[in-house]
């Protein structure tokens, strides 16, 4: 049964939230509310029913699930990420159905002839014409903006890594008229403090327990959250924008934080009451011998804290390379008994360590996951070329990959993680009057400054690095965030941090500045890879069924082994793919391949490490004949 995700768009205007909701009894004498439809209600069996003296509240998954009930013709059920609240609206919600494509026998109305009807929505008609059939059902305010087949277990609500919300201030005395609905009036005269605003956002993030910011009867039993990102945007002078981003987040627990930053725009509210927020404590981590004491003691006061994030995690990443040892260990031992389903667990064990230690945030975290994923990329490929698995049992390799790699975290994430620390550096490192501590920032940064660097740190302030620290990360975000050929030609992270350290208010960023410039080419280099262990898994495939390796992967395309001719994140290019007459000195029977820095395709020629390998094929510099950065590895 295919399961397709569904991006939805929605004006939340005339809803009463996202979520389906029990009718409520119609007032005697009086006809329904404004949000409200006067419609059958759809039973699990797909039936027409309802109650007497009740009309269906006007929600977004119940207009959402009728239309999809009627293009499926068959009763599903539509779980969306998030359950917005009424009157908010949506540019990005994720929503997903299962159907099954089927003929059922029906009878025509006035008992006529028994006919067959197909039902559900086979894969093969296409996720575009979905969309489209579904959107052809929807009311104006609502908007199914792509379709696209999932994984059998894709799950919008637990899957999900992050969720965002915005919220638009219009500052000044006019209210709003032609886009009212989508702002809000903040009726003040003078401009908001946005630098306060902006300190109380950072207060706001990393993991706290929000219960003092979610209304009454939330009904969780944990309120503990970790916010990932909390920014205060200037878009003009009369309009500021809230952005919030989290893991997951409390009832009305948004909205509760943007009012609290609004007070504090406006002076209602001081930074020293939104720290004292009733529990509102930080839950920090201290050196690793503290770690998981004070992870759990969530009513630890800011201010009993050392003061150091530099140690945070350590516990966890020794954990980490203790259990990708473990695996890779296990899968040795299962080459080299032959056995292909213990292989198989052990990878996808190495590649679970691989998604959880990616998904704990920082760059540390994420560049250990990209190791220890092309570390287990590297052994799955050899150990395929070693065991000659079954076509089914190559089916189940590539199954754990899909299940283990296709969801990573977005680079903000990790980009964020470090902002965290950054603002952190910039309470400790200044003092009460706002100038430079040097003492305190050297401990944090592990830095000694150097004599000629004095005139430029004298002059630093803390709060116009606290400003340069919000600009900076939001612009190292963005960076990370383009495509590769756009990264290329901007300026690197690498020369705006030296750029920073020459600026007073920079003082921080230019110390502090992530290796995200590092991080990017790891993360495109990793990408490559998983895209080549799919590419290999499937050409493997093809000669368990035929009996020969194919002369191209779109004969592998042909046979439904692969939807399509896998292209290179680097280059932007397809993967190259070269069938070899005889097996070469390596033990290949082909090799899979991308063109590499130079953008020419040299028919997979390979770098001898003492050449630089794939790394140098990859990232450059050009070297004279030129060479190709192949994916399959030798055996010798």
């Amino acid at each position: 049964m295919p399961r397709y995700r569904l991006l939805v768009a929605y004006d939340g205007t005339g809803f009463c939230g996202w979520q389906k909701q029990e009718p409520p009894v119609r007032p005697e004498g009086g006809g329904p509310s404004p949000y409200s439809e006067v419609t059958p209600m759809l039973h699990a069996e797909g039936e027409a029913g309802g109650r007497e003296g009740r009309v269906a509240l006007r929600t977004v998954q119940g207009v959402l699930e009728r239309a999809v009930r009627e293009v499926v013709r068959e009763p599903v059920e539509v779980i969306g990420a998030s359950r917005t609240d009424s009157g908010v609206h949506a540019e990005g919600q994720v929503a997903a159905f299962t159907c099954e494509p089927r003929e059922v026998e029906q009878t025509e109305a006035g008992a006529g002839p028994v006919v067959m009807r197909g039902v559900g929505w086979p894969v093969e008609r296409g996720a575009d014409r979905l969309a489209a059939a579904i959107n052809s059902r929807l009311p104006e305010d609502v908007l199914v903006r792509a379709a696209s087949v999932a994984a059998r277990d894709f799950d919008p609500v637990g899957d999900v890594v992050a969720k965002g919300y915005s919220y638009t201030l219009h500052v000044g005395l006019e209210r709003p008229l032609f886009d009212r609905a989508l702002v809000h009036h903040v009726f003040w005269r003078n401009g908001l403090n946005l630098g306060a605003m902006a300190e109380a956002a950072a207060m706001m993030e990393g993991e706290h327990d929000f219960a003092g910011f979610a209304a009454a009867g939330h009904g969780r039993l944990s309120t503990v959250r970790r916010v990932l990102s909390c920014r205060v945007v200037a878009i003009s002078p009369e309009r500021v924008r809230l952005d919030v981003a989290g893991t997951g987040f409390l009832w009305n627990m948004v909205r509760i934080m943007s009012g609290t930053l609004l007070e504090v725009g406006t002076g209602r509210r001081t930074l020293e009451q939104v720290a004292a927020a009733p529990r509102m404590a930080m839950a920090r981590v201290g050196t690793p011998e503290r770690v998981s004491q004070e992870r759990l003691a969530l009513g630890e006061e800011p201010e009993k804290w050392s003061g150091r994030l530099v140690d945070m995690g350590l516990r966890e990443f020794g954990l980490f390379r203790f259990l990708t040892r473990m695996s890779a260990a296990r899968m040795a031992e299962a080459r080299a008994a032959g056995d292909v389903a213990e292989f198989t667990r052990a990878a996808e064990h190495a590649l679970a360590v691989a998604r959880a230690s990616t998904h704990q945030g920082g760059l540390i975290a994420r560049l250990l996951g990209a190791a220890v994923q092309a570390l287990t990329i590297d052994q799955v490929m050899i150990g395929v070329r070693v065991l000659k698995p079954s076509d089914a049992e190559l089916a189940a390799l590539a199954e754990v990959f899909r299940r283990q790699v296709g969801r990573l975290p977005p680079p903000r994430l990790a980009v964020g993680s470090e902002r965290l620390l950054a603002l952190d550096t910039c309470r400790v490192a200044f003092a009460a009057d706002g100038k430079v501590d040097l003492n305190a920032l050297g401990a944090i940064t592990q830095t000694s400054l150097p004599a000629a660097a004095m005139p430029v740190v004298v002059r630093a302030t803390r709060e116009g690095n606290v400003a340069a620290v919000t600009d900076a990360y939001e612009r190292l975000a963005r960076w990370w965030d383009s495509p590769r050929a756009q990264r290329d030609q901007a300026d690197s992270p690498d020369v705006v941090s030296e750029r920073w350290r020459q600026d007073p208010q920079g003082l921080v960023v230019g110390l502090l500045l992530p290796a995200v410039e590092r991080a990017a080419k790891v993360d495109d280099q990793v990408a490559l890879r998983r895209q080549g262990v799919l590419a290999m898994l499937a050409v493997e495939r093809y000669q368990r069924a035929t009996g020969a390796y194919p002369a191209d992967l779109a004969a592998v395309v042909a046979k439904r082994l692969l939807a399509a001719v896998p292209t290179d994140p680097v280059t932007g290019k397809p993967l190259g793919y070269r069938r070899l007459e005889k097996p070469d000195e390596a033990g290949r029977s082909y090799v899979l391949y991308s063109v590499g820095f130079d953008g020419v395709d040299d028919g997979g020629r390979e770098l001898t490490e003492e050449q630089g390998g794939f790394t140098r094929a990859i990232q450059g510099p050009k070297v004279e004949g030129g060479a190709d950065a192949v994916l399959t590895p030798g055996l010798r």
